[in-house]
C-alpha cells in the first residue's frame, strides 16, 4: 500500500487520520472464517514465485497478522503513525462509521473501501509466457475483473463449495479469488494467471478443454468458468444441473431466460421453448445480412448502417420460422426475456472463419453500438432495461485482447496479456480494432447507474 492510498482511505473517515486502524479493528473482531481469508492471502506469497518477500510493515499488504493483537470486540481502533521504516500504532477512539459485522469477510470490506464503485480500471497486465498460451483465459480474467456489477458482488462472496473437496486446489473460485486479490493489491505490474489455469486444466482433463500449455475459445472459457463458480455457489458438483434458489451471483450477474414461441391463426397451442444463457449468440454474418436492409449515404457518399444493434437482434430473431403442429405451415418465431434481468447482457458473435475479411470485420465492428435496449433486442419485453457498453474480447488469428472502458474517465484500455495502453475513446477502438484486423467475439453491456 503505497501513501496515496493511505491518503484517500484516511480522507473517507471523519477527521482523516485514522488510515489503516479500520483494517486492524476488522481484523480483531472477525474470527473463524477472517482467518481462512488471512491464511489464504499470506500463502499467495509463496504461490506466486516473483511475488516480493515481505518487506517491513510499511509496505504489506493490509492483511497483517504478526503486529495485530487479540482485542476485544469493543477495543479501540488504531491510529497509524508513518515512519522511515515501520508503522506505529496508538490507540484511539473507535471512528464515527461503523464497523462491519462479524459476518462481513475481510477481503470483502477492504476491497469495497479501496474502491467503492467498483469502476477503477487498473493498468496491470495477465502474464503468458511463450508456451504457455494463457492468452485466451487472461482476457476472460479481465473482463471479469473490470465488470463492475460481477467484481462488487464476487469481493463479497466467500462461502462456497469446492469442486474438488478433497483437496480445494482445483477450485476456480479460490483461484479467481486469488487472482483478483493479487490485481488489486499487489504492487507488481503483471500478474500470473497459473492458480486458474490449472484449476480449469485439472476439472477439464478427460474432457481434453483448457489443458496446460494449449489455446482455446476465450467464450467458452468464460462460460466455463462461469458455470464453474455457480456450482461452488450451489454446493454442486462438477458438471452437474443444480439450480440456485435464489439465484447465486453468477446468475444474478449473467443469466438470461429466453423463451422462443409461435402464434399460429388455426387455433394451435402455442409452442413455447423456454432456455437459459450466459451468452447471447448471433451469427456475424447474419447481423451482416439484417444490416444491408437499413443501408443509407452519408452527405460523402459513404454506405452506413442505421439500425443498431438491438434492431439487428430483434429482426434476426424474427426471421426464424417454425412449422405449426396445426396447420402445418411456416410461422415466424417470436422471442421475449424473462424478468430478473442480468446485470449483464453479453452477446457472442459467431464467426465462420478465424481469418474474416477485413470487409465483413469493417462492418460488424460498426454495428456495435454504445447502448443496447431490451425493449428493441425482444419482442416482449415486460419492463424497459437499457445497458451501457462496457468492454469486450477480440481474437486475431490465435492470439485474444480485450478492451475495457474506465466507467469515471470514458477512456477506452487495450488489454494484451502483459501489455495494457491506453486507447482513448470508443471511436479510436474501433479504428485500431478495424487496423489491427481484430474480430469481436463477445460483447459486454452493463446496466446503466441510475
Amino acid at each position: 500500500m503505497n501513501n496515496d492510498e493511505v491518503r484517500e482511505l484516511r480522507a473517507m473517515f471523519a477527521g482523516g487520520d485514522l488510515g489503516e486502524s479500520v483494517i486492524f479493528d476488522v481484523l480483531s473482531q472477525n474470527k473463524g472464517k477472517v482467518d481462512d481469508s488471512i491464511d489464504c492471502l499470506l500463502q499467495m506469497t509463496q504461490t506466486y514465485p516473483n511475488t516480493k518477500p515481505d518487506p517491513p510493515i510499511r509496505n504489506r499488504s493490509p492483511y497483517i497478522t504478526t503486529s495485530v493483537p487479540s482485542a476485544p470486540p469493543l477495543s479501540p481502533p488504531a491510529k497509524v503513525i508513518e515512519q522511515d521504516d515501520f508503522i506505529e500504532i496508538q490507540n484511539l477512539p473507535h471512528p464515527p462509521s461503523t464497523p462491519p459485522p462479524p459476518t462481513t469477510n475481510v477481503l470483502s470490506y477492504v476491497w469495497g473501501w479501496l474502491n467503492p464503485t467498483g469502476s477503477d480500471v487498473k493498468n496491470k497486465g495477465l502474464q503468458n509466457y511463450m508456451g504457455e498460451n494463457n492468452c485466451f483465459l487472461n482476457v476472460v480474467i479481465q473482463s471479469l475483473y473490470h465488470l463492475r456489477s460481477f467484481q462488487s458482488k464476487f469481493a463479497q462472496y466467500q462461502d462456497h463449495s469446492h469442486l474438488t473437496p478433497e483437496d480445494g486446489k482445483s477450485c476456480p473460485f479460490c483461484a479467481l479469488k486469488m487472482i483478483c486479490t493479487q490485481y488489486h493489491f499487489a504492487e507488481d505490474e503483471q500478474i500470473p494467471p497459473t492458480a486458474l489455469r490449472e484449476a480449469l486444466s485439472a476439472l477439464y482433463q478427460q474432457e481434453s478443454r483448457f489443458q496446460m500449455g494449449t489455446i482455446d475459445d476465450a467464450a467458452e472459457a468464460h462460460n466455463a468458468l462461469l458455470t464453474c463458480l455457480h456450482n461452488t455457489l450451489a454446493g454442486a458438483q462438477f458438471n452437474e444441473d443444480k439450480k440456485c434458489k435464489p439465484p447465486c451471483m453468477v446468475h444474478q450477474c449473467f443469466n438470461m431466460n429466453i423463451v422462443e414461441f409461435m402464434k399460429c391463426d388455426c387455433g394451435a397451442k402455442p409452442a413455447a421453448l423456454p432456455f437459459t444463457e450466459f451468452i447471447h449468440y448471433v451469427p456475424a454474418v447474419r447481423l451482416r445480412e439484417q444490416s444491408m436492409n437499413h443501408l443509407a449515404l452519408t452527405d460523402s457518399g459513404d454506405l452506413y448502417c442505421t439500425a443498431n444493434l438491438s434492431h439487428l437482434l430483434k429482426e434476426i430473431h424474427r426471421s426464424d420460422t417454425r412449422e405449426c403442429q396445426g396447420c402445418k405451415q411456416m410461422r415466424r418465431v417470436q422471442t421475449t426475456i424473462v424478468p430478473t434481468y442480468p446485470e449483464i447482457f453479453t452477446v457472442g458473435i459467431n464467426w465462420s472463419s478465424a481469418s474474416a475479411t477485413l470487409d465483413l470485420i469493417f462492418d460488424i465492428v460498426n454495428l456495435i453500438s454504445e447502448t443496447i435496449s431490451l425493449i428493441d433486442s425482444f419482442d416482449i419485453v415486460q419492463v424497459e432495461q437499457t445497458y451501457q457498453l462496457r468492454g469486450m474480447i477480440c481474437y486475431y488469428g490465435r492470439h485474444y485482447n480485450a478492451f475495457f472502458q474506465d466507467e469515471k474517465t470514458r477512456v477506452w484500455r487495450v488489454f494484451d496479456d502483459t501489455c495494457v495502453k491506453q486507447v482513448g475513446a470508443w471511436s479510436e477502438v474501433v479504428k485500431r480494432v478495424r487496423d489491427g484486423r481484430f474480430q469481436p467475439m463477445v460483447v459486454f453491456y452493463e446496466k446503466q447507474q441510475k
